[in-house]
């Protein structure tokens, strides 16, 4: 139509990008939406299936989640000595809550990780998002989606979400942090320095290595901003993160008097240089079997929104190359990098389908198909690992149950005495009695000098002594209780007598030793005739 003056000008014609509109449109929603109905199935079932598992560390924070709320305070046994056995002040006030309104301790501890690893779930799906819209023109909005789904069915966070643990706490935090960080630099109206100092701060109180990723998360953002927008985002870090900090290491300095946790120094004692190196490079391997194609596009493509996440999730890695991962079961201290490498992977999915349409225009038409396709094998890959993860939580949740859980239900029908133990979880939780940690993340003496000779175990004064052993019939400890061979000795010299083995499995059994001299003792010995 020629142009005359008054001509009206109408709405430009919009062309549909490829698979919008009509059935095309169609297909791909249903297509998607029997993804996420699938999805939603198998992850659900998955965690009920898990559901039964709760790690005996969870206990050792509910210890101190109780006495703070009855308050004792943020105590092991109460007394003077006060004995800094917990890695996550945030997690343990969190946990007092139900205490306080009479709430069972460890269901209320399951519901909050599951509830955080949703949470943890949607801050992938959330930095994703941002991932997949700067990692190229035409980007197909269904790549968004890829990366929080796939997440959802990845096994070790499944166990996460269950175990009682604030693994799946620092997850959320470490996750929206690095989502909150993408968002400043994706448009500068996004950047929120009061939020990301405050996210900051959740994530290191929740785990002390969150500092160390937050400084490297923050530390690249402050880089990457404009002058102005880095000294909004300092000064914001300071009064809300650096100050806070320093305000409760002054407090716990003043309570406990040490530099660290207690566990930093009795889990550091005689480790090997490079001691975390292989649980590293097994969830690298891990990451790479499941996600390794999209997660390599992704890393070569890194959106420029994205660096400062990467950067947090590589000092993590590096951080745990060097200690040993005790209690790391399901690489526990890595797999909260894991939402941003499957957010990285996210954006490796939308280089596969560009990619396959710069291929040909033949092929141009079944991008999309070859990033579903590519999805789909990532999902089976994952999941391929789900019947073993399933199989051995619920065979470590039967053997707590016959064992440890058994052994917390004897002692807390008894009058209040004293116990040393290794397992120190919920047998002292559920008990109550004052405990002896013997491996020393709950006591100051054994964490700092690692004596744990029979004079010091016994000087404790225990009314009731468990060994862990290899065989029930003769006693064999493990590797990392190699010390309770000769306590055992010393103690049946002195009358200690064995009252009872709790079979955790095959080959992990609970000894019992009572003294026979306390009238606590010998009513375990009497309530045990025939051992």
């Amino acid at each position: 139509m020629p142009l005359t003056p008054g001509t009206r000008l109408g709405p430009p014609e919009i062309v549909p990008p490829l698979g919008a509109g009509g059935s095309g449109a169609r297909r791909t929603d249903a297509w998607f939406l029997a993804a996420l109905i699938c999805t939603i199935g198998i992850a659900a079932t998955v965690l009920w299936r898990l559901w039964p598992f709760t790690v005996d560390d969870t206990f050792i924070t509910l210890r101190y989640a109780r006495h703070l709320a009855s308050g004792l305070g943020l105590v092991w046994n109460a007394g003077p000595v006060h004995d800094e056995g917990y890695t996550s002040p945030l997690w343990t006030v969190l946990l007092a809550l139900p205490h306080v309104i009479g709430l069972d301790g460890e269901g209320s501890a399951k519901l909050l990780s599951l509830l955080t690893h949703l949470g943890a779930i949607a801050a992938c799906a959330a930095l994703a998002r941002v991932a997949v819209r700067t990692a190229g023109p035409d980007t197909p909005t269904r790549a968004t989606w890829y990366a929080p789904l796939l997440y959802a069915l990845y096994p070790a966070a499944a166990v996460h979400a269950v175990s009682g643990m604030e693994t799946a706490a620092f997850t959320l935090a470490l996750t929206a942090l690095a989502w909150c960080a993408a968002r400043a630099l994706e448009s500068r109206a996004a950047l929120h320095p009061w939020r990301l100092a405050a996210l900051a701060l959740a994530t290191g109180l929740t785990r002390p290595e969150g500092n160390v990723a937050a400084l490297v998360v923050l530390g690249t953002l402050a880089w990457m901003l404009e002058r102005a927008e880095r000294v909004r985002l300092l000064r914001a870090l300071v009064l809300c993160w650096v100050l806070p900090g320093a305000l409760y290491f002054a407090w716990r300095w003043n309570f406990y008097g040490e530099l660290l946790p207690l566990p930093f120094y009795s889990k550091m004692a005689g480790v090997a240089p490079w001691a975390g190196a292989a649980r590293v490079f097994e969830f690298l391997r891990d990451m790479a079997l499941g996600i390794g194609v999209p997660l390599a596009f992704g890393l070569a493509l890194t959106p420029r929104p994205l660096r400062p996440a990467l950067a947090g999730a590589l000092s993590i890695l590096l951080f745990y190359l060097f200690p040993e991962h005790v209690m790391g079961f399901h690489v526990r201290y890595l797999v909260p990098v894991a939402p941003i490498l499957f957010a990285l992977a996210g954006a490796g999915f939308v280089g596969v389908e560009r990619l396959t349409r710069m291929a040909g225009p033949s092929l141009a038409r079944v991008s999309g198909v070859v990033g579903g396709l590519l999805a789909l094998v990532c999902a089976g890959a994952l999941l391929s690992r789900a019947p073993a993860t399933i199989a051995s939580r619920r065979m470590y949740a039967d053997g707590f149950d016959r064992a440890h859980r058994s052994l917390a239900r004897e002692l807390s029908t008894l009058p209040i005495g004293r116990i040393a133990i290794s397992d120190a979880g919920i047998i002292p939780y559920r008990s109550d009695w004052p405990t002896l940690d013997m491996v020393g993340l709950n006591d100051r003496h054994i964490a700092r000098t690692h004596d744990r000779s029979p004079q010091s175990v016994l000087g404790f004064q225990p009314d009731v002594l468990v060994l862990a052993s290899q065989d029930s019939a003769r006693f064999i400890p493990f590797h990392w209780n190699q010390w309770e061979g000769p306590v055992l000795g010393v103690a049946l010299a002195e009358g200690f007598l064995l009252a009872a083995r709790y079979r955790f499995h095959d080959g992990y059994w609970l000894w019992m030793l009572a003294d026979s001299r306390t009238s606590v003792g010998r009513r375990l010995i009497t309530a045990h005739p025939k051992v």
